[in-house]
């Protein structure tokens, strides 16, 4: 069986994730949003590493957050064709645009839908820690698939017992305007129907179940949150 591990935020901390790598040695990697796509900000963005001893490359497929530069991700995407598909930006470490579609090994489909509103953006600047793009909208449903095994996000639907409150540094200086991703999302579930639904964003561990699907938060990598920031799929 492929040993697939399913890993929340990683804030540009990619010694952190190949540390897991060294130590658990997974075959491949599905990442939750908030990778730390920043190329002209972080040089490691485009060099992580991401290599077994063995000198393996393990690929890595992540779904957008809300801290990426969009600007970037998406100008280099559209200009590559602006696909469906799995988007190389570094070697064998792969975005997975909205709506996208990894067939897995044991030929579960996983869906991608990244994105989620910035709740610290009364501490940036818009175009540089946080983006419009970063927001879900109601165009996304169109480009989804009928059906999916597995959902990969980064924030949640409204519909799963979580909510922003419940992140362990919660700060009265965020933004709490509601975020219209959820909205999204609780339209991609109605839609998709999935049997597992695994997400990031609230920097804490938790679980639950909503209509035959098994929902799971991790936590972030930095250890910023609480609990586990990552699982076997």
């Amino acid at each position: 069986m492929t040993k697939i591990a399913v890993v929340g935020d990683i804030h540009e901390c990619f010694d952190l994730l190949n540390y897991f790598v060294y130590q658990n040695r997974p075959e491949i990697i599905i990442q939750c949003g908030d990778f730390g796509y920043f190329p002209e900000k972080y040089y490691n963005s485009l060099r992580i590493p991401n290599t077994l001893p063995n000198g393996r490359r393990v690929p890595i497929y992540f779904c957008d957050g809300n801290h990426e530069d969009f600007a970037t991700l998406f100008s280099d995407w559209h200009a590559s064709g602006g696909k469906l598909e799995p988007f190389e930006i570094a070697p064998e470490v792969y975005w997975m645009p909205r709506g996208s579609v990894l067939e897995l090994p044991n030929g579960q489909r996983a869906c991608f839908l990244g994105g989620a509103r910035s709740v610290d953006r009364p501490y940036g600047t818009e175009g540089i820690n946080w983006f419009n793009e970063e927001l879900l909208t109601m165009e996304t449903i169109k480009l989804l698939p009928f059906s999916a095994d597995i959902v990969i996000s980064h924030t949640a639907p409204n519909f799963f017992d979580i909510d922003k409150h419940h992140s362990p540094h919660f700060d009265e200086g965020w933004d709490m305007t509601e975020d219209i991703s959820r909205n999204v999302l609780d339209e991609a579930f109605l839609r998709l129907r999935p049997k597992k639904w695994y997400f990031g964003h609230f920097h804490l561990h938790m679980a639950g179940a909503y209509q035959q699907c098994e929902w799971i938060a991790l936590s972030d990598a930095t250890l910023s949150g609480r609990g586990n920031w990552w699982a076997w799929l």
